[in-house]
């Protein structure tokens, strides 16, 4: 994501930080809880966290994170499958979501 982005292809490093955001949740999922989402739309999985690491994981810092997932799952089929691209701006902010939502899922194996 970070090397699309320095090179300024903003769909690029867009699509590699919903995709990694999506991966690093199913490692968390996995280690936390045993299990990952097989539904196929990817929304849906921020209700699986807040459930299953609701009593693992300090409230308001899950909160946070989900918004952050949220937000960034929210792009997906702008990003994917719309014909708008991307550009620095939108870029900016979801490059900001994601490397702040995979330091947390990072967090979360330490």
């Amino acid at each position: 994501m970070l090397d699309e982005y320095r090179a300024g292809r903003w769909n690029a490093a867009a699509l590699a930080g919903i995709h990694a955001s999506i991966s690093a949740t199913d490692a968390v999922l996995g280690k936390l809880a045993g299990q990952r989402s097989a539904a196929e739309d990817h929304h849906v999985v921020v209700d699986i966290l807040r459930a299953k690491l609701s009593s693992r994981v300090a409230k308001e810092k899950l909160d946070d994170q989900l918004r952050r997932l949220g937000r960034v799952l929210g792009l997906k089929n702008l990003v994917e499958y719309e014909s708008r691209s991307f550009n620095q701006t939108d870029c900016d902010s979801l490059v900001k979501d994601v490397s702040r939502y995979l330091d947390w899922a990072k967090s979360q194996f330490i």
